[in-house]
């Protein structure tokens, strides 16, 4: 999202405040994004998020997310 932005990775949820920060793994400004799952249980279901904000950290208008559901393994 050259110019643009970049998008926020959040774990489970995008709600509360500052759309979900407490649960955010991390951000990225290009099209790969390195996690780690540490603390994530072998056998766990969970939602991984993708964000995309502003250059500001603010979400786009209108507000757009991904998700896709990943199982530890």
């Amino acid at each position: 999202m050259a110019g643009y932005g970049h998008w926020h990775a959040n774990l489970d949820t995008s709600s509360g405040a500052m759309m979900g920060m407490g649960s955010m793994l991390g951000m990225s400004c290009t099209t790969t994004f390195h996690g780690t799952t540490t603390g994530l249980q072998p056998g766990e279901t969970h939602t991984l998020i993708a964000l995309p904000v502003d250059n500001g950290h603010a979400p786009l208008t209108p507000a757009a997310e991904d998700k896709v559901d990943v199982r530890i393994g």
